[in-house]
């Protein structure tokens, strides 16, 4: 019981298994979206949010685990998870903004590249 409060195996195990599971669940419905469905870029971006908020969880769970060995595992897991997800939003909204970018050029003209 001690280890429980004091963060020890129990909350590591947990942390673990959510800092797995925030990779596998959000991957299987990107899989599913991407088989059954046709442009669906929001349901792409949903599955990433979920898997933020998953691994979010996940990183809270292995920040109060941290002493056992699980939880340090928890804690790079989902450290890396949400380091990526960081990385997709930056990268679509960069990609975003140069489509939005091209898409106000009047017909007929070509992007100056500088």
């Amino acid at each position: 019981m001690s280890q429980t409060i004091e963060g020890g195996q129990p909350t590591g195990r947990f942390a673990l298994g959510v800092a797995i599971i925030g990779i596998i669940l959000p991957s299987v419905l990107a899989i599913l979206v991407a088989a059954f469905a046709h442009g669906a870029d929001m349901a792409y971006s949903l599955c990433v949010l979920a898997l933020a908020v998953i691994e979010l969880v996940a990183l809270v769970a292995a920040i109060y685990a941290r002493r056992s060995v699980a939880g340090r595992w928890a804690l790079g897991i989902s450290a890396a998870s949400l380091l990526l997800v960081v990385l997709f939003f930056m990268s679509s909204s960069t990609t975003t903004r140069a489509h939005a970018g091209a898409m106000r050029l009047p017909p007929g003209e070509k992007a100056s590249s500088r």
